[in-house]
C-alpha cells in the first residue's frame, strides 16, 4: 500500500470493507468477519487514565444540526456493533482545517490501522480506545 497514492476508497476496498457511500460514510463493516473500520480525526484524541481515546461521535452537533445525516446514523449503527463485541479498527485522518464543517481530509495513514479497544462515554460523546497499531496489510 502506497501512502501517497492510495485513496481512502481503495483502502476500504483492500480491507474488504467497501464504504456504503464514499461522500458520507464514516466507516464500513467487513462482511467476512464483522470487523468495523472507522475513520477518525487525529485532533480528536484525549488521554484518560494513561490511555488514549479517539472521539467517534459528535453528538451535540449532529443531534442539534443534522440528526438525519446518513453518516451520523451509520456511525451509530457501527458503534452498536462494537458495543456488541465486533472487533474495530480506526483509520486516522488529518483535517485540512479542523474548524471547517464538514471537514475535508488532508491526509490519512494507509500503512497502519489503530486497534479499537474499550468504547466509553464521556463529555456527551463516545470515545474508542487506541489499543495498539497494526500494519494495514496484516488486517
Amino acid at each position: 500500500m502506497n501512502r501517497k497514492t492510495m485513496s481512502q476508497k481503495a483502502l476500504f476496498e483492500k480491507l474488504e470493507a467497501p464504504l456504503k457511500n464514499f461522500r458520507w460514510s464514516w466507516g464500513a463493516v467487513r462482511r467476512a468477519d464483522g470487523a468495523v473500520f472507522l475513520r477518525v480525526w487525529q485532533d480528536d484524541v484525549m488521554i484518560r487514565n494513561n490511555r488514549e481515546f479517539v472521539r467517534v461521535t459528535d453528538n451535540e452537533y449532529f443531534q442539534n444540526h443534522a440528526p438525519k445525516n446518513p453518516g451520523y446514523r451509520e456511525r451509530l449503527n457501527h458503534l452498536d456493533l462494537v458495543r456488541n463485541g465486533a472487533r474495530s479498527h480506526m483509520i486516522i485522518c488529518v483535517a485540512k482545517d479542523v474548524k471547517e464543517i464538514p471537514r475535508t481530509v488532508k491526509s490519512f495513514n494507509s500503512q497502519e490501522l489503530y486497534l479499537g479497544g474499550q468504547l466509553m462515554e464521556a463529555d456527551g460523546d463516545s470515545w474508542l480506545e487506541i489499543a495498539g497499531r497494526v500494519p494495514a496489510k496484516d488486517v
